[in-house]
């Protein structure tokens, strides 16, 4: 199996350090503030401490926690950790975005500015997406185009600012 172009058995290291993956269910460790949790994250991405914890910052300001991120995370709502969780998805400046059930339990507000920051990021940034959801209007409104499996295979849409030597996002040779 390959993963943008690196087969999973022999390159995963690689592949890790550019795929990012917001998960449905919360995965926070207790104790920790956002910053430091997003940081931790980064590092486990492959990222130097250094440029884990700037990255951190940056991130939390983009998914609109700034203010927030010395908090410790048990306090967060809901739609508060579901921001925690797209910023450690984003880190580390992923090529391949996985987003679980990104709007779950978010209050209507909460799910139009989350649907915003993942319009952004495929339009603006350039992310490569891929959104499950079990809400229809959830899945169709980010982006403008989609990827369909073929053939055991994801034809994921052009990412000009990235190599294009990279291949498809996911492919499967059995």
């Amino acid at each position: 199996m390959r993963v943008l172009g690196l087969d999973v058995a022999v390159s995963p290291l690689e592949i890790r350090a550019r795929v990012g993956y917001m998960p449905e269910s919360d995965a926070h460790i207790p104790g920790m503030n956002a910053v430091s949790f997003v940081a931790y994250c980064g590092e486990l991405s492959g990222l130097p401490r250094s440029d884990a914890m700037q990255r951190a910052h940056e991130m939390l300001f983009y998914v609109g926690l700034g203010e927030a991120r010395y908090r410790n995370l048990e306090t967060y709502s809901t739609g508060m950790k579901q921001r925690i969780k797209l910023a450690q998805a984003l880190v580390h400046d992923p090529d391949l975005l996985f987003l679980d059930e990104p709007t779950n339990g978010m209050d209507p507000k909460g799910r139009d500015e989350m649907l915003e920051l993942i319009r952004d990021l495929a339009h603006s940034k350039g992310v490569n997406l891929i959104l499950s959801s079990h809400l229809l209007p959830t899945s169709n409104t980010p982006a403008s185009t989609s990827s369909s499996s073929t053939e055991g295979g994801l034809r994921p849409r052009d990412r000009s600012r990235r190599s294009s030597s990279r291949g498809a996002a996911c492919t499967s040779s059995g």
